[in-house]
């Protein structure tokens, strides 16, 4: 088989070897290979379902940095703003807008072995109407099990971390995914190692100086992008996230 995808051969090995179960099973050749073209379909967005591999790969990422989030969070107050944030389902341009304190930020998340992203809007790394926009940059690579997280259970580890207004919140955009506990249950993912999450303003992602503003006539634009290793990350990243809540929750009202 070969797979269209960058994704390590080590890791569909890793997969494959636990879609098979326990090799003194009564398991067969046939077995192994349905179970390596079930992950391949997953693998290429083919599987005719809502919840195929890239699907998959995009939403963990979000769960991935709302985790984050609520980690610096000190108040529940707080963890609500975090959780309105995060635009989940509803229509929108970035997946994370702190409007109250004018920034927003888009998540890209890439089973590759480089931070290799795609633009699919202008929007998503447009100014608009706030001062601050960015990619924050995630990396992972799939994962058999007791080694990394599925969807399902990123989400319940979120789910864990909230009470009161803001589980309510979460618990009504979480439904509004419909998760389906097949799909999104069986591939787990993990961050790389030494390849840590990273956001990066507007400026900095390429094709920004070059394509905004738009020619024209030409009304919408996608392109790919390779993100270097330059990102803010690690205690910087924290405290400018920290600051974009602080400001969020002093100035929110409760709904």
């Amino acid at each position: 088989l070969e797979f269209d995808h960058g994704v390590d051969d080590a890791a569909v090995v890793k997969v494959a070897e636990h879609l098979c179960g326990d090799l003194e099973s009564d398991k067969t050749g046939d077995d192994l290979i349905d179970s390596v073209e079930a992950f391949q379909s997953l693998l290429e967005n083919q599987s005719g379902t809502r919840w195929g591999f890239t699907n998959l790969v995009g939403l963990w990422g979000e769960l991935a940095c709302l985790e984050r989030l609520l980690m610096l969070c000190n108040t529940d107050r707080q963890r609500l703003a975090c959780i309105r944030a995060w635009k989940s389902t509803s229509i929108h341009c970035m997946d994370f807008v702190f409007n109250l304190a004018g920034a927003a930020f888009d998540v890209k998340t890439t089973s590759m072995t480089t931070r290799e992203h795609h633009v699919t809007s202008v929007d998503q790394v447009s100014s608009g109407p706030f001062a601050e926009t960015g990619l924050l940059s995630i990396m992972v690579r799939p994962v058999a099990e007791g080694e990394g997280l599925s969807v399902i259970e990123m989400a319940s580890r979120v789910e864990a971390s909230l009470e009161g207004q803001a589980l309510e919140e979460f618990q009504t955009k979480s439904r509004a995914l419909s998760l389906d506990p097949e799909e999104c249950g069986v591939i787990r993912f993990r961050e790389r190692a030494g390849r840590p999450m990273m956001i990066f303003d507007r400026e900095l992602v390429p094709g920004v100086s070059r394509f905004l503003p738009l020619p024209d006539g030409v009304p919408e634009l996608s392109w790919a992008v390779q993100m270097p290793e330059a990102g803010m990350h690690g205690d910087d990243l924290d405290s400018s996230l920290e600051g974009w809540i602080s400001i969020q929750e002093g100035a929110m009202q409760d709904g």
